[in-house]
């Protein structure tokens, strides 16, 4: 459901003008691809899956992925108002996925504390964004980006 829309997020921020911005955003969901992964094979390893089909399956989940990243940065190269918009629909989708999925689980598990501390976070830190505070330290990237963009 949501590896399209992840697909649009890297092609756009490899498309975008803000130097380093593509290659975060692809370090980003290729790192959490790893436990979405996971979670598919697990399952088919008690179902008796062999390990190839769990890998193959566990690739197929982010098999739009590429698709997606290549649709955005054609579009994005044509049409330079897109941005914003692209990494808006990439975002709405994971919060669709999180509202539709993850936090009815939450709330059936009766983790109420947890749900509203973690939205309660979840909220704060685009907004503080949105006042212009770095999200780490002095820069507004991670070390292992600026690293990448002091490369460049």
């Amino acid at each position: 459901m949501h590896s399209l829309p992840e697909g649009f997020a890297v092609g756009t921020a490899w498309a975008s003008d803000q130097a380093g911005l593509g290659f975060f955003v692809l370090l980003t969901i290729a790192l959490q691809n790893i436990p979405e992964g996971t979670s598919v094979s697990i399952p088919m390893e008690a179902a008796g899956f062999g390990r190839a089909e769990q890998f193959w399956a566990a690739v197929g989940t982010s098999l739009p992925q590429p698709f997606g990243a290549v649709v955005a940065f054609l579009l994005v190269d044509l049409v330079q108002a897109l941005p914003p918009f692209s990494l808006a629909f990439a975002a709405g989708a994971m919060l669709a996925l999180v509202g539709i999925e993850l936090l009815p689980q939450a709330l059936e598990a009766r983790r109420y504390l947890s749900v509203t501390a973690t939205s309660t976070r979840s909220a704060a830190v685009p907004l503080r964004d949105a006042r212009g505070e770095p999200r780490w330290g002095d820069g507004a990237y991670p070390r292992s980006a600026a690293r990448h963009l002091e490369a460049e």
